[in-house]
């Protein structure tokens, strides 16, 4: 997963609207725990600067994870994927 996640990342670099993060939840438990991850990967949405989290379970592909982004937020990708 990790080449299409990069591909994902690539394709919103520069944005002003999304960013694409990782997080090692077994290093930050805390976290882990705030978002109920459980299972790894976990891919999150965070909306509304942070208020909300919307767990992504669709195809992991770049391509539709960056659907997803573009269809629960006003942003487009700036390079296509």
């Amino acid at each position: 997963m990790a080449p299409e996640y990069a591909r994902l990342a690539a394709s919103f670099k520069g944005s002003h609207d999304v960013r694409i993060a990782t997080v090692d939840a077994s290093q930050d438990r805390d976290l882990a725990h705030r978002y109920d991850v459980h299972a790894y990967p976990t891919i999150l949405l965070f909306a509304e600067n942070g208020k909300s989290a919307i767990k992504y379970d669709r195809v992991r592909t770049a391509k539709d994870m960056a659907s997803f982004i573009k269809d629960k937020t006003s942003a487009t990708s700036l390079k296509s994927v």
